[in-house]
């Protein structure tokens, strides 16, 4: 469980962190070399090289023993984004349609060998991803909210922090497994006339014990999520391309999906513990 609130937790923190930044510097070129409402980011998993592990079992007293919760495991991983940004343009304007031609480019280069998501699907990438990180999800910054669109609120905002904005993950919180087990989060974020609020629903829990979470969120059905009409058409295409992606051939190569079973082993020792 660790493993799932570390991809969860550090992809929608690190996913705010980018939707701010998108907001500044779509505010900041919205006149000069505009950039689209918005930007798809691939999601990596690595191991943490400062984690320390926890014992797989903590004496209470005499011969009472408690098993570590998952909420001791977290920090073992973190999350890197590899990115794609369009210029502004009314064939980039349909968040809808661009997740259907990255879905259809990702099928027409199913057979081909070599190809890889990096170099075909994004622009940049965070420092200190790593090469051998594990692709475990993606997601998407977007600038047009319920509330109006990324040029509508150009015409009222004094600058970039009054610009809100949206993002939604589909996150595989079990990559060791054959079949993904896909989380869904939406998060919105209202700007500085708004007091910066941020909302956020997920599929799956954010940590063991509700106290534990680093920011307040609701829990809420995969039905839920893709039934609010506002994230119903994003949502889909989103699992559409998650689909392709995984059932492209070139994740059976050695550095596409991990072996199975091993994500969690490695994490451990890569943190340095080792069972008795």
């Amino acid at each position: 469980m660790g493993y799932q609130f570390d991809l969860l937790r550090t992809g929608v923190t690190r996913m705010q962190s980018l939707n701010v930044g998108h907001a500044q510097t779509a505010w900041t070129r919205r006149r000069r070399d505009p950039i689209a409402a918005h930007v798809l980011a691939l999601l990596f998993a690595q191991p943490n090289p400062d984690f320390v592990a926890p014992p797989p079992e903590r004496q209470l007293s005499g011969s009472d023993w408690r098993t570590v919760s998952g909420d001791e495991w977290t920090g073992a991983w973190q999350v890197r984004v590899a990115t794609r940004i369009w210029t502004a343009g009314p064939e980039n304007a349909d968040l809808g349609q661009l997740l259907f031609r990255l879905e259809q480019h990702v099928n027409d280069n199913r057979q081909v060998d070599g190809w890889t998501l990096r170099e075909q699907l994004t622009d940049s990438m965070d420092p200190g991803l790593h090469a051998d990180a594990v692709w475990v999800g993606l997601a998407v910054s977007s600038l047009n909210t319920r509330t109006g669109s990324f040029a509508q609120v150009c015409d009222t905002a004094r600058d970039g922090a009054y610009v809100p904005g949206v993002i939604r993950l589909v996150v595989n919180v079990v990559p060791e497994t054959y079949r993904p087990h896909l989380a869904l989060v939406v998060g919105d974020r209202r700007g500085l006339d708004e007091y910066g609020t941020k909302t956020v629903h997920s599929t799956h829990g954010l940590s063991g014990n509700g106290f534990n979470s680093p920011f307040p969120y609701g829990r809420a059905t995969a039905d839920q999520l893709s039934g609010d009409p506002w994230h119903e058409v994003a949502l889909r295409r989103m699992l559409g391309l998650d689909t392709a992606l995984r059932s492209a051939y070139h994740f059976a190569r050695p550095a596409g999906r991990p072996a199975y079973g091993t994500v969690w082993r490695e994490a451990a020792h890569a943190a340095g513990w080792r069972p008795s």
